[in-house]
């Protein structure tokens, strides 16, 4: 339990895990060693092949504007990775409880120190503003980058580990009720309030940000 605290924690602090992104294209052909063409079927296509964009000007239920490729991720599942960014925003712990695995965010929480949800998420988004940024800052544009499921080839290794520490959280197993894992790699684009511009937290920090998405009962959550 207190290392999936940790990972998750670390997750929750701006993008400590380290993922590398997997390249996107627009191209529909590419080229094999012998410099011939080779046309894939749309499914057949890494992730970011497809781009789909969900903009708050728009859509009122996203809180932060997001692009995903959603042969991967599915819209209510990008609504609540923007949720999530929205937490991170206005340090709101009711939007944080909303969005996080309940059991894992109250893990996590007490052994941070912190007296109640409020006052951890208020300490995540000053550890951004204090160590990466400098500055009082808004995150406007989430791009997700990469996506594993439960079809990928390193999914085993990707989601055991995850799945054993959730079910020593509560006294009935978790594992079972699971029907969606997914681990996510993305990087926040954000201003300086008062500023003009636009920058990458992946600049600052060195790396884009992680998090899994599970659906555990029917529920979708941030871990």
């Amino acid at each position: 339990m207190k290392c999936f605290a940790k990972k998750a924690a670390a997750a929750l602090m701006g993008g400590l895990f380290l993922m590398n992104a997997a390249g996107c294209s627009d191209e529909n052909e590419y080229s094999d060693a012998a410099d011939e063409v080779v046309s894939l079927a749309q499914e057949d296509m890494d992730y970011g092949a497809t781009i789909t964009q969900l903009k708050t000007s728009l859509n009122e239920d996203v809180k932060v504007s997001i692009e995903y490729d959603n042969r991967f991720i599915t819209e209510d599942e990008a609504i609540k990775l923007a949720d999530y960014v929205a937490a991170l925003n206005d340090c709101d712990g009711d939007l944080l409880s909303a969005t996080f695995y309940p059991p894992s965010l109250e893990s996590i929480y007490q052994q941070s120190g912190a007296a109640d949800i409020d006052e951890y998420i208020t300490s995540v988004h000053d550890n951004i503003k204090d160590n990466y940024i400098g500055y009082e800052f808004e995150f406007d544009y989430i791009s997700v980058e990469d996506c594993i499921t439960d079809d990928s080839d390193d999914a085993e290794e990707t989601f055991s580990s995850v799945d054993d520490a959730l079910d020593e959280l509560t006294d009935d197993p978790v594992s079972d009720k699971i029907t969606s894992r997914k681990l996510v790699t993305f990087d926040l684009q954000y201003n300086i309030v008062g500023e003009d511009g636009e920058y990458m937290l992946s600049t600052s920090t060195g790396t884009d940000s992680t998090l899994y998405i599970y659906t555990i009962d029917g529920e979708i959550y941030i871990l």
